[in-house]
């Protein structure tokens, strides 16, 4: 039998949330911004985006990087044609 750790991930992760738009993907769909790989969590929601402008169409979507990644992989992100809102998550998964 496996040893736990061997099945557990034991690696801090911190989250990005973003806002996609001009791609008609379903949930569970993912897309590469570079070497980021953008999970399609659900249509995006204006109540959790107080900030960013929500239109018919958008995209909620989650990226997990190395909390040593987390700004440049932010950066790198807001830089994407899609990608229209970016929220960095410093909690973690």
């Amino acid at each position: 039998m496996a040893d736990a750790n061997d099945r557990l991930p034991t690696t801090t992760r911190n989250t990005i949330r973003v806002v996609v738009r001009g791609m008609p993907l379903p949930e569970g769909a993912q897309f590469s911004v570079g070497e980021l790989r953008v999970l399609i969590v659900r249509r995006a929601k204006p109540s959790d985006w107080p900030d960013s402008v929500i239109e018919k169409g958008d995209l909620d979507g989650v990226v997990w990087v190395l909390p040593e990644d987390a700004f440049g992989a932010a950066a790198k992100l807001r830089d994407d044609e899609h990608i229209v809102a970016v929220r960095l998550d410093l909690a973690g998964a």
